[in-house]
């Protein structure tokens, strides 16, 4: 028997959650809808919203913290 994952589940499940990427029958086949954002972003431009913050800081410290507070 398999499981259906959705919901909250799936924002816990790391193999699963994709934040913003879900696209908009995404979120309703899998009750998202009201859990995210409105807003709908690729992978990839989440990836490089969040080297640019990387990048943006002013030291390794801060940048060894910043990518450990995302996992």
């Amino acid at each position: 028997m398999r499981a259906v994952v959705s919901g909250v589940d799936i924002q816990r499940h790391p193999k699963y959650n994709k934040g913003l990427a879900f696209s908009e029958e995404e979120r309703d086949q899998l009750y998202l809808r009201g859990l995210l954002p409105p807003a709908v972003l690729s992978q990839e431009l989440q990836v490089e919203r969040v080297m640019i913050n990387v990048r943006s800081k002013a030291n390794d410290l801060e940048r060894c913290g910043g990518i450990w507070y995302m996992e």
